[in-house]
């Protein structure tokens, strides 16, 4: 498990712990959790620069600690 911040550009945040291997489909998931509906409407979720590919659900990635 690791530590992983989840934020809008100059908004809120919300720290979480998930797999350090974990699918598009449960970090899409999570941030819905933390943010409600408003990211399936076209927010793009970005790793270390590169938007996550959400038309891959099943791709998996790996988060390391203190990730944003």
């Amino acid at each position: 498990m690791v530590s992983v911040t989840f934020q809008f550009i100059a908004g809120p945040r919300h720290v979480t712990e998930l797999e350090a291997k974990c699918s598009v489909e449960t970090i899409v998931r999570t941030v819905e959790q933390a943010f409600g509906a408003a990211t399936s409407a076209g927010v793009r979720i970005v790793l270390r620069g590169e938007a996550l590919p959400v038309d891959r659900p099943h791709h998996v990635v790996v988060l390391r600690e203190g990730g944003e």
